[in-house]
């Protein structure tokens, strides 16, 4: 086990062996630790006070981590958060906020809120997988807009839905410093995803954009795809829109709006039920397109016939440097 660096509490059997009344005791001897990790171990809502108590008495973090596993007893929880929250509110230094798998709720958002207001220098925050739905994203939507120096921003799987999408246009279209939005397993549906797509119009900071497994159909890709053929109004360079339902002729004007893109490099329409007049589409695209590097296609319903057409043009195509179809990856 390699030796944890110096002034970092873990609490996490694969970095140390620490227990969580051990941290607390590490916190309160030594205040100028700057990271504290805690990953799948016991943690119980009386203990969350004792560990906020010297959470505020350090008040020198600056990397914060709970990922929590699947076992009930192992979540903060809304109630176990609220301790947590206020502790480090005198970390005003903080500059990652890891909340992971926390089983947190709409009730859980609240006290995040009031810590995001307390914390200027914070740049990374990952609430991914809780159940804020749209009245904790609400919530975390107010506080996002009044913070500056965020540049990374995950909220996988919180069950927000199209009310949730609808906050989070408006966070995209008056927040510019945030560059990698992470919004994948939301539910957002043609509804939220048509408002991000407008918002993108005033954003020209964001590159990284994930709205996978989101259920977006015909309308939301047809959004997405006309912001993307503008080449004035986004400046997206990564962009995931894999497991959703691009029906009709959406995977077509999705392959069209990439004649026209330039800056993105990624592109992931895995499992989007792409079928053969896409993948001949994208062919086309290909052809001209020299700003595109790494393209995922796999899962979708391409024919043979159409594999080979895609795989000629990238034969010719000198950026495109990785296609994936099938499960398959093809580099040149």
């Amino acid at each position: 086990m390699p030796p944890v660096p110096e002034g970092v509490v873990a609490i996490d059997p694969e970095v140390a062996p620490l227990t969580l009344d051990e941290a607390i005791k590490a916190l309160n001897r030594d205040p100028d630790m700057t990271t504290l990790i805690v990953a799948d171990i016991d943690i119980h809502t009386s203990t969350c006070r004792k560990l906020g108590d010297a959470l505020a008495r350090a008040g020198g973090l600056l990397h914060v981590q709970f990922t929590c596993s699947e076992l009930p007893h192992n979540s903060l929880g809304d109630n176990g958060i609220v301790p947590i929250a206020e502790g480090l509110q005198q970390s005003i230094e903080l500059e990652t906020l890891k909340l992971d798998h926390c089983r947190l709720s709409r009730a859980g958002a609240r006290p995040i809120a009031q810590l995001l207001a307390a914390v200027p220098a914070l740049t990374h925050l990952n609430l991914d997988d809780n159940n804020f739905e749209a009245e904790g994203t609400q919530l975390i939507c107010a506080a996002l807009l009044k913070t500056t120096g965020l540049t990374c921003v995950e909220l996988a799987g919180n069950e927000m839905g199209g009310r949730g999408g609808a906050m989070l246009a408006n966070v995209v279209a008056k927040n510019h410093s945030i560059r990698k939005l992470g919004l994948s397993f939301n539910d957002l549906g043609d509804d939220g995803c048509v408002m991000l797509s407008q918002a993108l119009r005033s954003n020209g900071s964001l590159e990284v954009l994930d709205l996978s497994n989101n259920n977006i159909g015909e309308a939301g890709a047809k959004a997405i795809a006309e912001i993307l053929g503008n080449e004035n109004a986004s400046k997206l360079r990564e962009l995931n829109v894999g497991h959703n339902l691009f029906t009709g002729d959406a995977d077509a004007v999705f392959a069209a709006a990439f004649a026209q893109n330039t800056t993105v490099v990624k592109l992931d329409l895995s499992y989007s039920k792409l079928d053969d007049d896409g993948a001949y589409a994208f062919a086309e695209t290909i052809e001209v397109n020299s700003t595109l590097t790494d393209l995922d296609l796999q899962g979708n319903y391409i024919s043979e016939q159409a594999l080979v057409r895609l795989t000629a043009t990238m034969k010719t195509n000198q950026t495109l440097l990785k296609l994936q179809v099938f499960d398959a990856a093809d580099e040149h």
